[in-house]
């Protein structure tokens, strides 16, 4: 069931909210398609069981929610935390008075989903790791809900000490995993059209939501500030993170009418590089160098951009010289520095890193 919608995600250009944000999205909109529903059991419903110790609840195994297509508060909770797990989501369990609902790790830290979300009350932020809180009741309403009505819940029980928060992994420190005996019936995903439509759909809208924020504010900034450079290549760096290029290239290309900013020139490159255009990017990185020799971020495009024209000897200098000027900057693109080709081109598939933002 969930890698059935892994693919469709990974191969999203809007890489700006991380794998682990789309695909919560998109196993969300996976369930509501398939017709999972919040069902309470009637006979051990989670409200009263939770609060009596010597009671015994009945909890489904996510396969058994997926044949019912419904179930209560914890064995939705289950099912959502094992379909993310078992694509390497880390996931948390969130128990607050007569209910439970999951947090997804979005694998980033706290300072930068502050650059990438407006509303930071909409996350938990905990041991310098960012979580989102996702009620899993709503599954039959969209993503955006079920994550708010998470946030809300863990907002309002948080301060009163009323809510809890189990990571899965740690969890299964203490209470090894089991397996249900016999064979599984087997589950039909829903189509991948049906839930890549939902998916992309919903995905524009949060865009949306978290570009209006952001661009009402630099504009009204960048009037205010008489079009100063540095807040026209921020709102170039807004556009270009969310994936719209052909805007970020007009911001970027204002500024470059007046003077040569460096940061500017930087972006610029960058535009060129995600379009494949790798020669025009080195020359806007080379005209940038000129200005500011030792900038770590611009050497480590440098390097992508050598390593992409095969100046495979180049790459490794460049990069050897990110790693010493900034080790924190050179962590994940350590496959430009491997001598062994082969062995970079497989890194290289695997690599987290992409071009970097010059604010």
């Amino acid at each position: 069931m969930s890698k059935n919608v892994a693919g469709m995600v990974r191969d999203q250009p809007h890489k700006v909210f991380g794998d682990n944000f789309m695909l919560a999205i998109a196993i969300h909109n996976a369930l509501s398609i398939y017709g999972i529903s919040y069902v309470v059991d009637p006979n051990t419903p989670y409200e009263e069981f939770h609060e009596n110790k010597l009671a015994i609840d009945f909890l489904q195994f996510p396969r058994q929610t997926l044949e019912y297509r419904a179930g209560d508060c914890d064995d939705l909770s289950i099912l959502y935390a094992a379909l993310l797990e078992s694509l390497s989501v880390d996931t948390a369990l969130i128990p607050v008075p007569g209910h439970i609902y999951i947090a997804v790790n979005l694998d980033m830290k706290p300072a930068e989903a502050r650059k990438i979300f407006f509303n930071h009350g909409d996350f938990i932020f905990r041991d310098g790791e960012t979580w989102l809180p996702l009620e899993v009741t709503l599954v039959e309403s969209s993503f955006i809900n079920a994550w708010k009505e998470g946030a809300r819940e863990w907002h309002k029980y948080e301060p009163l000490e009323q809510a809890g928060f189990y990571p899965v992994s740690e969890a299964w420190q203490v209470f090894e995993p089991v397996g249900l005996p016999g064979e599984a019936k087997g589950v039909d995903p829903p189509q991948t059209e049906m839930v890549e439509e939902a998916f992309t759909g919903e995905l524009a809208l949060i865009i949306q939501r978290e570009i209006n924020n952001q661009e009402m504010d630099l504009i009204e900034r960048i009037v205010q500030s008489d079009n100063n450079p540095r807040l026209i290549n921020q709102l170039g760096i807004l556009y270009a993170r969310y994936g719209l290029f052909d805007e970020a290239e007009k911001q970027f290309k204002k500024v470059l009418q007046k003077t040569d900013y460096t940061s500017a020139l930087v972006n610029m490159g960058n535009i060129h590089f995600i379009r494949g255009e790798f020669k025009e990017a080195y020359d806007y990185y080379q005209r940038a160098r000129k200005k500011n020799p030792d900038n770590p971020k611009l050497l480590l495009n440098i390097a992508l951009v050598q390593y992409e024209l095969e100046q495979y000897e180049d790459a490794q200098g460049s990069y050897e010289k990110v790693r010493l000027i900034s080790p924190e900057t050179a962590r994940n693109y350590e496959y430009l520095g491997t001598e062994n080709i082969t062995e970079a081109r497989a890194a290289d598939i695997q690599k987290k890193g992409t071009v970097i933002w010059e604010e």
